[in-house]
Protein backbone atom coordinates (compact mmCIF):
# COMPACT_ATOMS: atom_id res chain seq x y z
CA UNK A 1 0.00 0.00 0.00
CA UNK A 2 1.35 3.41 -0.96
CA UNK A 3 0.24 6.46 1.00
CA UNK A 4 0.55 9.66 -0.96
CA UNK A 5 -1.28 12.13 1.29
CA UNK A 6 -3.07 15.23 0.10
CA UNK A 7 -2.20 16.35 -3.40
CA UNK A 8 -0.32 19.62 -3.65
CA UNK A 9 -1.53 22.67 -5.53
CA UNK A 10 1.96 24.15 -5.61
CA UNK A 11 5.16 22.45 -6.73
CA UNK A 12 7.70 25.30 -6.98
CA UNK A 13 8.85 28.16 -4.76
CA UNK A 14 10.69 31.36 -5.66
CA UNK A 15 11.65 34.43 -3.64
CA UNK A 16 11.87 38.06 -4.61
CA UNK A 17 15.28 39.66 -4.28
CA UNK A 18 15.95 43.39 -4.10
CA UNK A 19 19.23 44.48 -5.68
CA UNK A 20 20.28 47.64 -3.85
CA UNK A 21 22.95 48.50 -6.44
CA UNK A 22 20.57 48.43 -9.41
CA UNK A 23 17.43 49.38 -7.44
CA UNK A 24 15.55 46.47 -9.03
CA UNK A 25 13.59 43.43 -7.96
CA UNK A 26 14.37 40.03 -9.39
CA UNK A 27 13.32 36.52 -8.49
CA UNK A 28 15.70 33.89 -7.20
CA UNK A 29 14.86 30.25 -7.79
CA UNK A 30 16.51 26.88 -7.86
CA UNK A 31 15.97 24.70 -10.90
CA UNK A 32 17.90 21.77 -12.38
CA UNK A 33 20.58 24.26 -13.46
CA UNK A 34 21.06 25.49 -9.87
CA UNK A 35 20.19 28.70 -8.05
CA UNK A 36 19.88 31.70 -10.34
CA UNK A 37 18.14 35.01 -10.96
CA UNK A 38 14.99 34.93 -13.08
CA UNK A 39 12.73 37.61 -14.45
CA UNK A 40 9.04 37.84 -13.59
CA UNK A 41 8.17 36.71 -17.13
CA UNK A 42 10.46 33.67 -16.95
CA UNK A 43 8.84 32.45 -13.74
CA UNK A 44 5.20 33.38 -14.24
CA UNK A 45 4.60 32.96 -17.99
CA UNK A 46 3.46 29.31 -17.94
CA UNK A 47 1.72 28.85 -14.61
CA UNK A 48 -1.67 27.27 -14.04
CA UNK A 49 -1.77 28.28 -10.36
CA UNK A 50 0.08 30.85 -8.32
CA UNK A 51 0.07 31.94 -4.70
CA UNK A 52 1.96 35.10 -3.77
CA UNK A 53 2.81 35.34 -0.08
CA UNK A 54 4.79 37.62 2.17
CA UNK A 55 6.40 37.35 5.56
CA UNK A 56 3.98 38.50 8.26
CA UNK A 57 6.63 40.18 10.41
CA UNK A 58 7.98 43.07 8.36
CA UNK A 59 10.96 44.36 10.30
CA UNK A 60 13.25 46.28 7.92
CA UNK A 61 16.46 44.87 9.46
CA UNK A 62 15.03 41.37 9.27
CA UNK A 63 14.08 41.79 5.61
CA UNK A 64 17.58 43.08 4.79
CA UNK A 65 19.09 40.05 6.54
CA UNK A 66 16.82 37.69 4.58
CA UNK A 67 17.72 39.51 1.35
CA UNK A 68 21.47 39.04 2.03
CA UNK A 69 21.00 35.36 2.89
CA UNK A 70 18.93 34.93 -0.27
CA UNK A 71 21.69 36.46 -2.41
CA UNK A 72 24.17 34.03 -0.81
CA UNK A 73 22.18 31.15 -2.35
CA UNK A 74 23.04 32.27 -5.91
CA UNK A 75 25.26 29.84 -7.78
CA UNK A 76 24.62 26.85 -5.53
CA UNK A 77 23.95 23.52 -7.20
CA UNK A 78 20.49 21.95 -7.31
CA UNK A 79 19.70 19.44 -4.56
CA UNK A 80 18.46 16.30 -6.31
CA UNK A 81 18.19 14.52 -2.95
CA UNK A 82 16.00 17.24 -1.37
CA UNK A 83 18.07 17.21 1.82
CA UNK A 84 17.02 20.47 3.47
CA UNK A 85 19.83 20.19 6.03
CA UNK A 86 22.47 20.37 3.27
CA UNK A 87 23.22 24.07 2.73
CA UNK A 88 25.56 23.54 -0.26
CA UNK A 89 23.02 22.03 -2.66
CA UNK A 90 19.50 23.45 -2.54
CA UNK A 91 16.10 22.83 -4.08
CA UNK A 92 13.56 25.61 -4.64
CA UNK A 93 12.03 25.34 -1.16
CA UNK A 94 15.45 25.07 0.45
CA UNK A 95 16.41 28.46 -1.03
CA UNK A 96 13.46 29.97 0.84
CA UNK A 97 14.07 27.92 3.99
CA UNK A 98 17.77 28.78 4.28
CA UNK A 99 17.03 32.46 3.61
CA UNK A 100 14.46 32.81 6.41
CA UNK A 101 16.05 30.37 8.87
CA UNK A 102 17.62 31.93 11.95
CA UNK A 103 17.72 31.37 15.72
CA UNK A 104 14.12 32.53 16.15
CA UNK A 105 12.77 30.41 13.27
CA UNK A 106 10.49 28.31 15.50
CA UNK A 107 8.99 31.45 17.06
CA UNK A 108 8.55 33.35 13.77
CA UNK A 109 7.28 30.38 11.75
CA UNK A 110 5.84 27.99 14.35
CA UNK A 111 3.52 26.04 12.07
CA UNK A 112 6.07 25.69 9.27
CA UNK A 113 8.62 24.54 11.83
CA UNK A 114 6.15 21.96 13.14
CA UNK A 115 5.34 20.69 9.62
CA UNK A 116 9.03 20.32 8.76
CA UNK A 117 9.75 18.45 11.98
CA UNK A 118 6.72 16.20 11.50
CA UNK A 119 7.32 15.44 7.81
CA UNK A 120 11.14 15.58 7.99
CA UNK A 121 10.97 17.32 4.64
CA UNK A 122 9.92 20.60 3.00
CA UNK A 123 7.63 20.95 -0.01
CA UNK A 124 6.24 24.17 -1.56
CA UNK A 125 2.68 23.47 -0.40
CA UNK A 126 3.81 23.76 3.25
CA UNK A 127 4.44 27.48 2.90
CA UNK A 128 0.78 28.04 2.02
CA UNK A 129 -0.71 25.45 4.35
CA UNK A 130 1.20 26.47 7.49
CA UNK A 131 -0.49 29.88 7.89
CA UNK A 132 2.78 31.58 8.91
CA UNK A 133 2.76 33.73 5.76
CA UNK A 134 0.27 36.32 4.54
CA UNK A 135 -1.39 35.37 1.25
CA UNK A 136 -1.47 38.42 -1.01
CA UNK A 137 -2.83 36.81 -4.17
CA UNK A 138 -3.95 33.38 -5.27
CA UNK A 139 -5.23 32.19 -8.61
Amino acid sequence: KILTGKSADYTHAVMSYYDYEDDTFMLIESTNSGVHLSSFEEVFSNLDKVCVMEIKHKDEKELDKINRKLKDQLGKKYDNLFDYQDKERVSCVEVVYHSIRDRQFAQKYPMLDKLIKTEKNIVPQMFKDCGDFKILFEK
